[in-house]
């Protein structure tokens, strides 16, 4: 008997996998004096200057917590009093409403599922201050005497991830509600301007929150990528050499080994693909015998597929994802660098069937499918 065996494909590449209206008031100042004694000034809000977000580099694995993007707003404030007394100017900040998420203080915007915005204080580069709860973001206290008193305070904006198995990129527009968030800066807290006390606020809503001192929107979010590797070939033959019959009398009998390969190159870093074969004649077939196409004149025989290990491939769905419940799904190996190959090995063979031995001409068509989780 002599036949060849033709391997079709249908490759189905696997697939990447995850803010609104949150208002945002900003820098209301407050001043807690020494002594009881109220001394008149004045504060301001000297300059307010910020950059646009800035995109991190997205891990292999997104989790919940992983900061998408960030941009910093640097605030100075002013203070000017009519006495040189050493005093204590306080800083404070808070959310005047519930955050969307607790667990990562975070308010929701509009445009990207499974996204939030949160914000972090702090005087120096690097040295965040926590958000915290609701009301109270953290205090900063200043002291310094002289006429003027000036400082600064960096704003760190985070855009993180609060639900990974939603997100998938977008387009981040607005914030989803107006539950405001302040910073407060000046002398005695409470105190009315006209009793000596000084208080200065700014507000931002809405999208201001994300473009205040010069953010810009839309603030485009990647889509989740998985790393793939290139098919090389989408049809591939393997022809069998002729055997005799005397060596296919036992059910289950196998013969006339062929080595063939299915090439994978040019993968990226850490792509895991996973093959299905498919019985194009039968695809209800889930045992490891391939069936023969029509038209084939042989009869009592089909095709095994063996893998490198010995162990031979049980036929399935096409199955454009992975899973455990996926019969006859298996890994072909994985790619630790960009670049690499990683090809699959096999033997196809004739395998005795329990019908009547029949010689003549056979052709078996397989279907497989690569799928990435």
């Amino acid at each position: 008997m002599h036949r060849s065996t033709q391997f079709k494909t249908d490759n189905l590449l696997g697939r990447w996998r995850q803010w609104g209206a949150k208002g945002l008031f900003i820098f209301a100042l407050t001043y807690s004096g020494t002594s009881q004694a109220f001394v008149a000034g004045s504060c301001v809000i000297n300059s307010v200057n910020g950059s646009p977000f800035k995109l991190k580099s997205m891990p292999m694995q997104l989790t919940d917590g992983f900061v998408l993007a960030d941009r910093t707003v640097f605030i100075t404030f002013g203070y000017r009093k009519n006495n040189k007394t050493a005093e204590v100017l306080k800083i404070t900040g808070g959310y005047s409403g519930p955050v969307n998420n607790q667990t990562h203080s975070t308010l929701t915007v509009l445009g990207a599922d499974g996204v939030g915005v949160r914000t972090r204080l702090y005087e120096q580069p690097n040295s965040y201050l926590g958000t915290g709860a609701k009301n109270v973001l953290h205090e900063i206290l200043v002291s310094d005497s002289g006429t003027n008193l000036t400082q600064g305070v960096f704003w760190l904006q985070e855009l993180v991830v609060t639900n990974a198995k939603l997100y998938n990129g977008g387009k981040v527009t607005d914030m989803d509600d107006n539950t405001p968030m302040f910073l407060g800066f000046g002398d005695s807290l409470g105190v009315s301007s006209a009793n000596g006390g000084c208080s200065i606020s700014q507000g931002s809503i809405l999208s201001t929150i994300l473009t205040l001192g010069g953010g810009t929107l839309p603030i485009l979010l990647p889509e989740i990528t998985t790393p793939t590797c290139d098919l090389g070939a989408t049809a591939i033959v393997v022809g069998l050499e002729p055997v005799d019959s005397s060596s296919l009398q036992t059910v289950g009998n196998r013969t006339g080994g062929k080595a063939f390969s299915i090439p994978l190159g040019n993968c990226g870093k850490d792509a895991k693909p996973y093959i299905t074969f498919t019985d194009s004649s039968n695809k209800a077939n889930r045992t490891s015998t391939l069936s023969l196409s029509p038209g084939s004149t042989a009869a009592g025989v089909g095709i095994a597929i063996e893998k490198s290990d010995g162990s031979l491939v049980q036929f399935g769905a096409e199955n454009a994802s992975v899973s455990v419940s996926n019969v006859g799904q298996f890994l072909i190996g994985s790619s630790t660098v960009a670049g690499t190959s990683v090809p699959l090995n096999l033997t196809a063979q004739y395998v005795r069937t329990n019908e009547a031995l029949k010689s003549g001409n056979i052709r078996a068509d397989a279907i497989f499918t690569v799928a990435y989780p």
